[in-house]
Formats: structure tokens, sequence, C-alpha cells
């Protein structure tokens, strides 16, 4: 879990998925996240939803970093970028 303590920062994403099968209600699903690139204002994930190993949803999540006064974008805070290994 991370905060940004009175942060100047927003995010703003794009989602983009694909849909092959549908789940049911009561279905046991596996969800992952894996991250696919990282620059200093974006992380790219690719998530994948499954149902005993059939491919349900494919998703890509671009997820950036903008400064909340301009909407411009802007380095993603130090300590959250770490933990994504940068």
């Amino acid at each position: 879990h991370f905060q940004l303590a009175r942060s100047d920062k927003s995010w703003m994403d794009l989602f983009r998925a694909s849909y092959k099968k549908p789940g049911r209600l009561d279905d046991l699903l596996t969800i992952t996240a894996r991250l696919l690139k990282q620059r200093a204002n974006m992380l790219l994930f690719q998530q994948l939803i499954t149902r005993d190993q059939a491919l349900l949803t494919r998703a890509t999540v671009r997820v950036a970093c903008l400064r909340a006064d301009t909407l411009k974008s802007t380095p993603i805070p130090r300590a959250l970028a770490a933990r994504f290994g940068s």
C-alpha cells in the first residue's frame, strides 16, 4: 500500500481489454498483473483473468503520473518507483 501525503500528484489511466469468454457468478477466477514497462512518469501493466487456465480477459493498463495543478506529466515519486525496481 502506498499513500501520497499532501501530494501535488494526480494519476490517470488508460485501460484496454479484450474479452475472450464470460465469467459466471461463483466462478473461481485467477487475476494476475505483470509490469511490462516502467518509465519516469508511466507504468504499463498486463492483466490476465483466467478460470481453470482458460483465458477470459486480457487487459493492458497504462498509469501516468501528472501534476494535479497543470495536468502535465511529472515523474513518479521515488518511493513508489522503487517498489517497481526503478
